[in-house]
């Protein structure tokens, strides 16, 4: 694709949403989570003072809203490998051990909170958009009960006004069924 392809493509899909294209957004966005794990591996590997395994949340929590969870939680693991491949080696033993389980659990959290803010997010636009769809049904069907059960006249009348000139005033006379309780 040539850059400005790749620039609209962006474009779409950080204006429009997701739910536009919604396999060329999600194509996109897998992209720009690899490429941000990627880039928190390079950056793990270059410092050698300083663990890096926080930075790998922001990728994982794009990750969680973009795909289902088993891709998410399986990307969690693959982040623990990355940063005990590319990250700096202290020291091997429990420590080491307790220090990637407790990694390993602070990812998976934020993956199945960030997941469980997404899917009701999405069942919050599912749940706006059947009421507007109801809404509307309901306004189409009280306009046919109204232009069926009125009858309206227009008649025009002269009225003069203070002046002394005559104009004409639409005069508009509605009949309603009785209403039975």
């Amino acid at each position: 694709m040539t850059p400005s392809r790749w620039s609209t493509v962006l474009r779409r899909v950080t204006t429009e949403g997701p739910y536009i294209d919604e396999r060329m957004s999600v194509l996109v966005l897998t992209v720009v989570v690899v490429a941000g794990i990627s880039a928190v591996a390079y950056a793990d590997k270059s410092v050698a003072s300083v663990s890096l395994a926080p930075l790998y949340f922001l990728p994982l929590a794009l990750s969680a809203l973009v795909h289902p969870l088993r891709i998410s939680l399986a990307l969690s693991i693959v982040c623990v490998v990355l940063h005990d491949l590319v990250g700096p080696m202290h020291d091997l033993g429990t420590r080491h051990l307790a220090r990637d389980v407790t990694t390993l659990l602070g990812y998976v959290f934020v993956v199945i909170v960030v997941h469980q803010l997404g899917r009701q997010r999405q069942r919050l636009a599912d749940l706006a958009a059947r009421e507007r769809d109801e809404l509307a049904n309901e306004i189409h069907l009280a306009a046919e009960v109204l232009s069926s059960h009125l009858m309206i006249f227009k008649s025009f009348t002269a009225i003069e006004n203070r002046t002394g000139t005559k104009i004409k005033v639409m005069k508009v006379a509605t009949v309603s069924p009785p209403i039975c309780a």
